[in-house]
């Protein structure tokens, strides 16, 4: 970012508008203590958008509630449609210069729109990255899964080989980001139950030129009893999975990234046989293994690919013997 004689980067930093969007359901626990966090950030030029997703509880109330206290804040309510859903509709209504997603039983370090923003400003990036502090409810866990420990950036024209071979640092989740707005001029959520973050993740990075990593931890996410990632796979929910594993697929082919695609056709395969391993029910896993069926011969000429690295030659190993 280059400053002209009459701008300071104060001033710049002030006139970007951050929208914060976050999909509000059965959350009633939490959700003043997100709010809260959004609320009393340091950067104080936000647009938060709290769509309320069909919630049963007092979620709603509780969502209008805070928007008469702060104007900042607008309320969306709408018929239950996932996070996916949830966050397309503010989406279509955000008026800010950057946009970031923050799921409702979370919150943030108060700089974290300060930090993250200017990290995008000084850089002139498309994206920032923070590291992502877990916390389980259940029992705790480490969280130095990232090893980096200095300010990275990332450019050009391998970002989303980049990201695909670097999952650990810039993740699937969207939460741990700031995005320029024009990220998502032509990019939505699918609309489904479960995997709709990891489903577009790498198209965020293929249209950005430019990753700026934070190494502080400034977004806290809560792995609570009951929550998405917990409850035990159904039909449903491995539909989910699978269709986002095809969105995927169907990306890289559309975009002609040969490489990634072999390593996630087999990635996809592969993740099958997990699920199969795991369910419990027999018809899911009749199910399942009608779908591993049916993906190993549509893609059998990926599986068989005789030049493929040795990484994902072991991969293949273990498809073909299941």
């Amino acid at each position: 970012m280059v400053y002209n004689d009459f701008e300071n980067k104060d001033d710049i930093m002030k006139k970007n508008l951050v929208s914060v969007i976050i999909p509000v359901y059965n959350v009633e626990k939490y959700l003043d203590k997100c709010i809260d966090s959004v609320v009393c950030q340091t950067y104080k030029n936000l647009e938060i958008i709290l769509v309320d997703d069909g919630s049963p509880d007092n979620c709603p109330k509780m969502c209008d509630d805070w928007a008469k206290k702060d104007k900042r804040i607008k309320v969306i309510h709408k018929k239950n449609g996932g996070q996916g859903s949830a966050r397309n509709m503010a989406l279509e209504i955000i008026t800010g210069d950057y946009v970031c997603f923050i799921d409702s039983d979370d919150w943030l370090e108060l700089d974290y729109v300060e930090v993250m923003l200017e990290a995008c400003i000084n850089n002139n990036a498309d994206i920032a990255i923070c590291k992502i502090k877990s916390i389980d409810e259940e029992k705790p866990i480490p969280n130095d899964v990232v090893a980096c420990k200095n300010l990275e950036i990332f450019e050009g024209d391998n970002l989303v080989y980049e990201a695909y071979n670097n999952q650990k640092l810039f993740s699937h989740q969207p939460s741990n980001k700031l995005y320029k707005r024009t990220i998502f001029s032509n990019l939505r959520y699918p609309e489904i139950r479960m995997c709709e973050d990891s489903a577009i993740y790498l198209n965020t990075f293929f249209f950005a030129k430019k990753v700026v990593f934070i190494p502080i931890y400034l977004y806290n996410y809560l792995i609570r009893t009951g929550s998405t990632m917990r409850r035990p796979v159904t039909i449903e929910r491995f539909d989910s999975i699978l269709k986002h594993f095809e969105m995927r697929i169907d990306f890289l082919f559309k975009n002609k990234i040969e490489l990634l695609k072999y390593f996630e056709i087999v990635s996809c395969l592969g993740s099958l046989i997990g699920l199969y391993i795991r369910a419990k029910d027999k018809n899911l896993k009749h199910y399942i293994i009608g779908c591993y069926n049916c993906y190993k011969e549509k893609y059998k000429d990926v599986v068989n690919f005789k030049n493929a690295p040795l990484k994902l030659k072991l991969k293949m190993i273990f498809i073909k013997i299941f």
